[in-house]
């Protein structure tokens, strides 16, 4: 099944932007009772309200309601969401604020608000409360009076109401935790000539408004019913603290039998997903058959249970009959390098270094493949690449912040000479100067893996500014076998020598014996003649 964190996601893709085509409006005739001057009951719903507000608004509303229950609100936080920067940008423009009152009782509401200041979402999330309070505030907010589309799921014009029990938490299964969400449909209408949905032609410069037109006609052919289309939600990717850049968007198709599909796409709005989600497995099955998984590469399991993941060309499918859902992912064609390039985005010092010492090389590789451009070749003067499928896997090319050529090298082939583990390049002075300031930053504490070196200067060649990092512990051995190397080197040349001069000295004495035993011979000759002289 799927973790807490996926589900999480997957509410938030699928969940926070549901919304609504029908009311229903009820007309409740008061009880007759022998009481006079009695007013009738009325029971407070703020949800259309909290829609229909802006963001202060909506958070006063929030407090007055949830003090009156008891509830205080103990801290707020802000989170500006901003566009991709465009032109050389320092920041891109403003897509949406997020208020997140953090609630006694471990409750939190986030709003989210268009630049305009117009509530887009209020999102209820109740941690541990007993059913009681759940109820209350579901009263409150009075969206059980909407069109009850399913057991969870309420609709009030362009209105909706998701709610989710995910269970308890803690020990006591009394006290579950719960998520509300209110948000708002987009008006829909599907032309009169669209597109057929087919996968052999989907691609990334797919119109992602388009591709969500014809899965709609694709799935009325089937005979399911389309109720509404959500909002284009935005999916932050944090940066710092109150600041958070999109990372892409998502608009969930709803139809009956509870099936769904979330049509993704990245932050340049370029096709990135088709997601169904079904309720009924019939439903999931009849949609299975008709993508005929079968003529698809078998890549094996996915990262969930129940996951079976597919391939073609450009295409990943996942599979989960558990779950009941398919999701297609759209990449860019391998040899579509200038699309692949534009989607990089820069890394970061921390990232560059541990995507190395981290990641399985196997894995590392896929990652590469998936966030980055390899597999080619650079004209650097140029700036050119060309698709090459032989080039080494662990090469790899991005964006920096000003949009200037990075290059990166992991190296494996170490040696008792050799410990450089990774190259990094750029064109981009400032960018270059942040990466250097922070990694040897980093490379100041103890426990670094890493020693950086580095050059202020360009090569000329191809204009770049680069930075050298090794490993430490590779580094440390090698110095360590130098100098044992050295030492043994030392310990040889110093056994040479005396070698050398033991030869020398027994040499000198082999010599020395040699002229005393001449001596003696010329000696003894001399004795000889002497006598024979005397003898005369």
């Amino acid at each position: 099944m799927k973790s807490f964190i996926q589900k999480g996601l997957i509410l938030m893709l699928f969940c926070i932007a549901t919304e609504t085509i029908a009311q229903v409006k009820k007309t409740a005739s008061p009880a007759k009772t022998t009481k006079k001057n009695t007013a009738p009951a009325v029971t407070k719903s703020i949800a259309i309200e909290l829609l229909r507000a802006n963001a202060e608004q909506a958070s006063r509303l929030v407090s007055n309601e949830l003090k009156a229950m008891g509830v205080q609100i103990e801290s707020i936080d802000e989170d500006l969401v901003y566009d991709t920067p465009k032109n050389g940008e320092k920041r891109g423009k403003l897509l949406e604020t997020r208020t997140m009152l953090k609630c006694s009782h471990k409750i939190q509401v986030d709003v989210l608000a268009n630049p305009n200041d117009q509530v887009q979402a209020v999102n209820w999330y109740l941690n541990d409360v007993p059913k009681e309070g759940f109820l209350a505030i579901e009263k409150i907010l009075g969206y059980k009076k909407w069109q009850a589309l399913g057991s969870n799921l309420y609709l009030n014009n362009n209105l909706i109401a998701e709610v989710e029990e995910m269970g308890s938490t803690g020990d006591d299964e009394t006290k579950l935790t719960y998520s509300i969400n209110l948000s708002k449909t987009e008006y829909f209408v599907l032309p009169i000539r669209t597109k057929v949905f087919n996968t052999d032609s989907l691609t990334v410069h797919h119109n992602p408004e388009e591709a969500g037109q014809s899965v709609v006609q694709f799935l009325n052919g089937l005979g399911m019913k389309f109720l509404y289309k959500t909002l284009n939600t935005i999916i932050p990717n944090y940066e710092s603290k109150g600041i958070s850049n999109v990372y892409g968007y998502t608009t969930t198709y709803m139809f009956e039998e509870g099936t769904s599909v979330a049509v993704t796409c990245n932050k340049y709005q370029q096709l990135a997903g088709i997601f169904f989600q079904f309720t009924d497995p019939l439903v999931h099955n009849k949609i299975k058959k008709w993508f005929k998984l079968s003529n698809w590469n078998d890549e094996g399991e996915g990262n969930n249970e129940g996951d079976v993941v597919y391939s073609k060309n450009n295409l990943k499918c996942v599979n989960n009959d558990i779950d009941k859902d398919i999701r297609v992912t759209i990449t860019p064609y391998v040899t579509d390098i200038a699309t692949r390039f534009h989607n990089t985005s820069p890394i970061d010092a921390t990232s560059l270094v541990s995507f190395y010492l981290n990641m399985e090389k196997p894995f590392l590789k896929k990652f590469l493949t998936e966030n980055y451009v390899t597999l080619v070749n650079v004209n650097w003067p140029g700036r050119n690449m060309t698709y090459n499928a032989s080039a080494y896997p662990y090469d790899f090319y991005f964006k920096s912040p000003a949009d200037s050529l990075c290059y990166v090298s992991y190296e494996y082939q170490l040696s008792d000479t050799w410990s450089r583990i990774i190259y990094f390049s750029t064109g981009d002075k400032a960018y270059y100067e942040e990466m250097k300031t922070n990694l040897l930053k980093n490379a100041e504490d103890p426990k670094s893996k890493v020693i950086v070196n580095y050059s202020d200067k360009q090569f000329e060649k191809s204009r770049m500014y680069y930075i050298t990092i090794f490993s430490k512990e590779k580094d440390i051995e090698n110095k360590r076998k130098k100098q044992e190397a050295l030492v043994a080197q030392q310990l040889r040349e110093k056994a040479e020598a005396e070698e050398k001069a033991r030869l020398k000295a027994q040499k000198d004495a082999q010599t020395s014996a040699d002229i005393q035993k001449v001596g003696d011979i010329l000696i003894q000759g001399l004795q000889q003649i002497n006598r024979r002289k005397g003898s005369n």
